[in-house]
């Protein structure tokens, strides 16, 4: 199983795609978990490998989606009140469960973030600079010479294409494009580059030889949202520099859109953690309040001349909810085992814990208001 789950990891981070690697570290029976099981999660949630059983599998899932948004890898401990206390420690997440089989586990999670992948075309000495400065980021760099140029070319590239069938070599979301022959097929580099997905393309040119060649590019039928995704001329401007200065405004402005983004191995929005992080509570929307009306002198509501502002929508439900019988955090979107009780729909990790509620609801919602 665990070679199965590399090779997959493999095709994952060759494919520029975020994925998150939980491991079972430590185990007291009688979980179902044995030290070593892993589990491969991918960025929607699915799930290749095996780490646990029910109860823990949708923590584990939520947590390494956690984990891929915020870069951060965690240490979880699932378990009875008994293992939180004695094998409590800085930097280890604690999860009540009270699932039947009355084991207990820590396991590892680590987020495997795409790395960016830069593809140059052409061959002069900017492609080389460039590839030089991607390398020392640890991006992956590929550098498109048509010329049959190899890897003893160009010693600072990951790899050397010599075709510009950019779609069908892999480049996709997680590629910035640069072209940079320097005038020698520019039109044919762009027109292969727009043809993928990529998150960036830049034209090495002058202003000037910029705008001729977005000008042939429109004459030739390309669409204008597509010429909006050229960045021409590429790199910020650093004032008159030499060819090989211009590499390094290209890859800051690279980074710059990255970091703005939230591109390939840079979330958008990261979710901090500190030490002693909880799963998120159920808050109910509150139900916004009707305006005020001003009153008359005698004391009736009088109509106001001041258009009212619209009252703003409920904010949308939460995410997730508590498990009201072992205070696990369920994901409400999918969730397979709920039940509604006096105009309030709870959710549950297991039918074992839905059954139990729907015997004596009281039960378990008297301790929840007395907690």
């Amino acid at each position: 199983m665990a070679k199965d789950l590399l090779e997959l990891a493999h095709e994952f981070r060759h494919g520029g795609e975020a994925f998150a690697l939980a491991t079972v570290v430590w185990r007291r029976a009688p979980s179902s978990g044995k030290v070593g099981y892993k589990a491969l999660v991918t960025s929607n949630g699915d799930v290749s490998g095996w780490v646990a059983g029910a109860c823990t599998e949708p923590l584990v899932v939520r947590q390494s989606l956690k984990a891929m948004s915020d870069g951060e890898p965690r240490l979880l401990l699932i378990g009875a009140p008994e293992d939180l206390q004695t094998r409590a420690r800085d930097g280890l997440l604690s999860f009540p469960t009270s699932c039947a089989s009355e084991g207990a586990l820590e396991i590892y999670i680590e987020p495997h973030l795409p790395t960016p992948q830069l593809v140059i075309v052409g061959r002069s000495p900017v492609v080389d600079t460039m590839a030089t400065l991607a390398n020392g980021l640890g991006w992956r760099t590929v550098i498109v010479d048509d010329e049959g140029g190899s890897l003893s070319d160009h010693s600072a590239a990951d790899e050397v294409w010599n075709s510009l069938d950019l779609k069908d070599q892999g480049v996709s979301a997680g590629s910035y494009v640069v072209v940079a022959t320097l005038g020698h097929y520019d039109e044919d580099a762009l027109e292969a580059a727009l043809g993928t997905d990529a998150a960036y393309i830049g034209l090495v040119a002058s202003k000037k030889r910029a705008g001729t060649v977005i000008e042939f590019l429109r004459g030739n039928g390309v669409a204008e949202d597509q010429l909006a995704r050229i960045k021409a001329p590429a790199g910020l401007d650093l004032g008159r520099i030499k060819h090989e200065e211009m590499a390094v405004a290209v890859i800051a402005e690279i980074v710059q859109r990255k970091a703005v983004s939230g591109g390939p191995g840079e979330p958008a929005a990261r979710e901090h953690h500190n030490g002693a992080a909880a799963e998120a509570t159920v808050r109910m929307p509150v139900e916004p309040k009707p305006p005020a009306q001003a009153s008359d002198a005698n004391g009736s509501a009088a109509k106001s001349n001041t258009p009212v502002e619209p009252a703003a929508a409920p904010a949308e439900g939460p995410d997730e909810a508590i498990d009201p019988v072992c205070d696990m955090t369920v994901t409400i979107k999918g969730a397979r085992y709920h039940h509604e009780h006096d105009g309030q729909t709870y959710y549950f990790c297991c039918p074992a814990c839905r059954k139990l509620f729907q015997t004596d609801p009281q039960k378990y919602l008297k301790v929840r208001q007395e907690a």
